[in-house]
């Protein structure tokens, strides 16, 4: 008599199973929502309430990136970048995971140390050094000098990484196939190589992601930050305080306004993104406009009200003195230098 079998019920593996679809859905998510943000048109992105659905998008985006003339010169050079950082990373960091994994040196210990306390360093501390030396070098606005800091940046992560694929490689598998007859040389292409290969293909993917992370350039991600605080537009304060707002087209001017043209900001534009622009097509980016002096005296005013102990408001009767061409106007560059002067803790 056959016996039917019956596969028991585990909970465990049901809580594990439910758990695995939750944690790839969070990993698919980002990848959906930018597929659903290309679809949907500029008034949608920029608003407070999110649309989860592509109801009534579009393939307009992608219409007005293509026709744009810069879109392919572009990507052609961002292609190039990751291609060359990706390429020299790679040589670099794989000659250097070998050497760490397989040979005993003088001062090997200090080289890993030193690989990983170079992770350590803020970028930003660096950009200075970075910018004299790219000068230097005559390398500035170069695909080479972007190269180099690319690879200089992300060599020590690669380093780490592909030490470990190196190290789990056993060195008896070259030493049986030199006892067969090959080289040093061949026991490594045609032994060790292959099996590091699924290694090389991850730090590659690491590598471009790391490139991947500059696509959205500072004035494309900034101009959505006046939006998502809700701060008046720039257009909106002017007409509070009575002045005549900038044109439209005088804002989507230049290379940073044609960024904000396509994100449809030239109307309704962020405040801070506003008092720049005014500044520039008012007094040639010296002096700032009505919308932006109102904006710094009113937040000065506040500044002084809220903190009683403050500078100015200890010494009311506090006067600049600037070398001013006119009595009684200073340029932004003259309030800067002067910073010094009024700042109770130092010289900065």
């Amino acid at each position: 008599m056959a016996v039917a079998s019956r596969r028991r019920f585990r909970p465990g593996r049901l809580v594990a199973s439910v758990v695995a679809i939750l944690v790839a859905l969070i990993w698919v998510f980002p990848v959906y929502w930018m597929l659903n943000s290309s679809l949907l048109p500029n008034t949608v992105l920029t608003s407070t309430t999110p649309r989860f659905w592509p109801w009534g998008g579009s393939l307009d985006n992608f219409a007005a990136v293509f026709a744009e003339g810069s879109f392919w010169p572009a990507l052609g050079m961002s292609v190039a970048i990751t291609l060359t950082t990706v390429v020299f990373c790679l040589l670099f960091a794989f000659l250097a995971a070998l050497a760490i994994s397989r040979f005993k040196f003088r001062g090997r210990a200090s080289f890993v140390l030193a690989v990983l306390f170079i992770q350590m360093l803020p970028a930003e501390g660096l950009f200075i050094a970075q910018y004299k030396l790219m000068s230097s070098l005559n390398l500035l606005n170069t695909v080479i000098g972007v190269s180099i800091l690319y690879v200089a940046a992300v060599v020590p992560f690669t380093i780490w990484m592909l030490r470990g694929f190196v190290a789990g490689v056993p060195m008896e598998l070259e030493e049986a196939a030199m006892v067969d007859g090959l080289s040093r040389t061949q026991a490594f292409f045609r032994i060790t190589f292959p099996l590091l290969a699924p290694g090389l293909v991850a730090a590659s993917g690491a590598n471009g992601a790391f490139r991947s992370g500059d696509g959205r350039n500072l004035t494309c991600r900034q101009l959505q930050v006046g939006v998502r605080l809700g701060l008046p537009s720039g257009q909106a304060v002017a007409a509070a305080i009575r002045a005549r707002p900038l044109e439209p087209e005088r804002i989507a001017s230049g290379h940073d306004g044609r960024q904000a043209r396509r994100h449809g900001l030239h109307r309704e534009t962020p405040l801070w993104y506003y008092v720049l622009k005014e500044a520039e097509q008012l007094h040639d980016g010296q002096r700032l406009g009505p919308v932006g002096a109102t904006i710094v005296a009113e937040t000065l005013l506040g500044i002084i009200e809220a903190d009683r102990d403050s500078y100015l408001a200890t010494r009311p009767d506090w006067r600049p003195d600037l070398p001013a061409a006119v009595p009684g106007t200073f340029t932004l560059r003259d309030l800067l230098a002067f910073t010094g002067d009024i700042n109770p803790l130092g010289d900065g």
